[in-house]
């Protein structure tokens, strides 16, 4: 249901950058204008559900994230982009920490997609000149168009195909998904 699939996404956006279980709790009674309302320990329980047992590697990347932030103070997204850390160690830098290379990647994948679509239209691509793509927003992880409804469908492969990027990390190759 609704409910279930919201804290299902929640506890994974939450834990994965180390948010606390009050402010879990907190949030989910804001976000829901107090619809749902979650008591602490079941807050620690999804907490200890998904960061320790369905994904224990999360606690372990944290770690190396921190001791990045501590030797270099600096981190870098999967295209190479760095971003410098000058404030001082602790709860906040760390979560800022967690959530730049993934926030950093998916926005610069939107970004460079935008960048080829518009060169492509620009070129006279088409699918997509034929198919009368506007794009009107970057939305950090998405893109905001619009197309010939006849066309649209085609449009939206090739728009896709563009925000489909390949990384290798620590020697595991994959594609982002879209």
């Amino acid at each position: 249901d609704k409910i279930k699939y919201y804290i299902g996404k929640k506890t994974g956006h939450s834990y994965n950058y180390d948010q606390g279980p009050i402010t879990f709790q907190t949030t989910v009674l804001k976000e829901t204008e107090g619809l749902v309302v979650l008591q602490v320990k079941d807050c620690k329980a999804y907490r200890d559900l998904y960061k320790y047992e369905l994904f224990p590697e999360i606690p372990e990347w944290h770690g190396k994230v921190q001791e990045t932030i501590k030797s270099t103070r600096k981190l870098s997204n999967l295209f190479g982009y760095e971003r410098r850390f000058h404030q001082p160690f602790g709860d906040e830098l760390w979560r800022q920490g967690y959530a730049f290379n993934p926030q950093s990647t998916v926005a610069t994948i939107t970004n460079l997609a935008i960048t080829e679509l518009q060169e492509s239209i620009e070129k006279g691509d088409g699918v997509l000149t034929e198919g009368g793509l506007d794009i009107l927003q970057n939305g950090h992880d998405s893109i905001l168009c619009q197309a010939y409804e006849d066309k649209a469908m085609d449009v939206a492969r090739v728009v896709s195909s563009h925000l489909c990027k390949s990384f290798n990390v620590n020697g595991v190759a994959f594609q982002m998904g879209v």
